[in-house]
């Protein structure tokens, strides 16, 4: 493993750079860039994990596509069954459907587009970060392959991918902090766990502002410098009050006056029989982690080892940044939500939301040592485009998300169905 890392140019990554290289030009403006970088990706994410048409055109297998369909005639509406009324918390994006006029299959319209905003945002960070073209384009094509993207293209069930988008967005650009006072709620209002991307987003903001400009060798004074202190304070405020706002709304939810309170039990009693779910399911849950991200955990890994190996001090010397302490709190925010996240049945979904977190690891990685990540990046890679996105049910079932062709035989040419055997049986393992 380390001849491979060590000795690239003997294997056939050498022309994957030239087929690249020929995409972009250095003296292309960087949006572009980007949007053709995005566009790659978000082909190859449609092409080898295609949502399961045959599943989500029968409205009694549709799961909670039915669900978002409904809410989208009534955002208020409270006729769901005990397994969804945790959807009536999620109503931001079926409010945008229901004002934008998005009814039955067209609700996966803004969770398909924001997969693609997604990458182009993914794209524009680590491309302004490492002035590397090639490795943010091999980067990004990899991490299109995550639960964190394919879930907003290939499962059709949630709408986490408009979460990611509204926490994304600051990230790619400089915003105005009291975005988050709007950007915040809105994304809780998608899902509860971007509390958690929202954690390691102001920890890279952080690190951005800290390290930005031609305050890089004075990180110890700048700190406590008064416009650093003040953009990072109105980002926390900001961040606080869309907090609150949250809190509010939840409150309103709750109390029945606005529509009549859903009941949630089913999801807050898994807090109390966790051991008992963790023991009897544990093997999915810990696949299903896996699964989020899959081979692109190297990423956090490799950084790890590579942190290790030197002190807190050569760091803050070398790179006028304190990486070592600074991946530290990331770690262990990062360990604190995935031990949590286990009471989960969707615990890959739930994964996803630490995206900043596999983010950040690949731009300290590459600051520390660009040949080693160089390489790491294209195995990586290579690895995702070979094995297929999928999940696991709790009976260790995994739920594939099959490429574009085999999706569209089975869909419209009924093979796995009644043709061939060989497709029937593979076809059993399909999301649901």
């Amino acid at each position: 493993m380390k001849s491979l890392l060590k000795y690239p140019d003997k294997f056939f990554f050498k022309r994957c750079d030239n087929l690249i290289l020929k995409i972009f030009s250095d003296t292309e403006i960087g949006w572009k860039i980007d949007l053709k970088i995005a566009l790659i990706a978000f082909g190859t994410t449609i092409f080898f994990a295609f949502p399961s048409l045959w599943i989500y055109f029968r409205p009694d297998k549709a799961g909670r596509l039915f669900y978002q369909m409904l809410q989208s005639e009534n955002p208020l509406n409270r006729d769901l069954p005990l397994t969804a009324q945790i959807l009536s918390y999620r109503f931001f994006v079926p409010t945008l459907n229901y004002f934008l006029g998005l009814r039955g299959y067209s609700v996966v319209v803004i969770p398909v587009i924001s997969s693609f905003i997604n990458l182009y945002f993914i794209s524009r960070i680590i491309r302004k970060s490492t002035r590397d073209i090639l490795f943010s384009a091999i980067c990004v094509i990899g991490i299109s392959l995550t639960w964190f993207i394919t879930e907003g293209t290939a499962f059709w069930n949630t709408t986490d991918s408009v979460s990611h988008l509204l926490l994304l967005l600051p990230a790619a650009f400089r915003l105005n902090p009291t975005y988050f006072i709007f950007a915040l709620p809105s994304a809780l209002f998608v899902d509860e766990r971007s509390i958690f991307a929202c954690a390691f987003l102001w920890l890279f903001l952080l690190r951005r502002d800290l390290m930005c400009g031609d305050y890089l060798n004075e990180i110890g004074s700048n700190f406590f410098n008064l416009k650093i202190t003040r953009n990072i304070l109105l980002t926390t405020y900001s961040m606080f009050i869309g907090f609150v706002f949250w809190i509010i709304g939840r409150y309103l939810i709750d109390s029945g006056i606005i529509a009549p309170a859903p009941d949630i039990s089913l999801v807050t009693n898994q807090i109390t029989d966790f051991w008992e779910f963790f023991g009897k399911h544990w093997p999915p849950q810990i696949l299903n982690y896996l699964s989020s991200f899959r081979w692109v955990y190297f990423f956090p890994l490799v950084l790890i080892f590579k942190l290790l190996k030197k002190s807190s001090n050569s760091f803050r010397k070398r790179y006028g940044f304190n990486f070592k302490s600074y991946f530290g709190i990331h770690l262990l925010l990062f360990i604190f939500y995935s031990s949590i996240v286990m009471i989960n049945g969707d615990v890959w979904r739930s994964m996803s939301f630490s995206y900043f977190f596999i983010l950040e690891s690949i731009l300290i990685l590459y600051t520390l040592n660009k040949k080693l990540i160089s390489v790491l990046n294209y195995w990586i890679t290579f690895l995702m485009l070979l094995t297929p996105v999928t999940f696991f049910g709790l009976n260790l079932t995994p739920q594939i998300s099959f490429p574009m062709p085999i999706v569209l035989l089975r869909t419209y040419f009924g093979f796995g169905d009644s043709y061939m055997i060989f497709f029937k049986k593979l076809f059993i393992f399909v999301p649901s």
